[in-house]
């Protein structure tokens, strides 16, 4: 495709806009919320270098104890599945990679490790985030929160209140 072609796809299907897409704008309530690469915006997520292990359920306990002693590391999910490996997310702080830690850990230890993945984000989880929130400066891309806020005459992300557009004055006139 010539770079100056541009062709919109509107889904909710996040898989197509990974596998397809070079560019992405996350449109909520007639705002957009976020624009950047699918790459950019789920590196925005609160999954993005966080870490998937599952282990033999022998070592579950032994697991559990010592993930929870790892720096960097803000939450720990833990689920069992039907072929009885117990499987922990760690979500990490900031962003922050945790697997230099967590490799010394594993190194020390003589556990049943069947799968460990890092994840480089969620654009699902992104999309979630960025459309459940009505609060224009809880939106992602701080620009676009402020010309928002201009435009209707809200503070803007820094706290200061911007005058209404023409346009929102106009429609304010129109209503009274």
């Amino acid at each position: 495709m010539a770079e100056e072609k541009a062709i919109i796809i509107s889904t909710h299907i996040l898989e197509e806009v990974e596998a397809v897409c070079s560019r992405a704008i996350i449109i909520d309530q007639g705002r957009v919320v976020a624009d950047g690469t699918p790459e950019d915006l789920a590196a925005r997520s609160k999954f993005r270098n966080a870490v998937t292990l599952s282990v033999g359920p022998q070592h579950a306990k032994q697991v559990r104890e010592a993930l929870k002693t790892l720096p960097n590391v803000k939450e720990i999910r833990e689920r069992s599945s039907i072929n009885e490996a117990v499987t922990f997310t760690l979500l990490p702080k900031e962003g922050v990679s945790q697997l230099e830690s967590l490799t010394a850990l594993l190194a020390e230890k003589d556990w049943d490790v069947r799968r460990m993945t890092i994840e480089a984000g969620r654009l699902e989880e992104v999309f979630r985030e960025c459309t459940t929130s009505d609060a224009v400066p809880g939106a992602i891309d701080e620009r676009v929160a402020a010309k928002t806020a201009k435009k209707e005459g809200k503070p803007s992300p820094d706290g200061k209140t911007e005058p209404k557009s023409g346009a929102a004055q106009e429609r304010e006139a129109k209503k009274s």
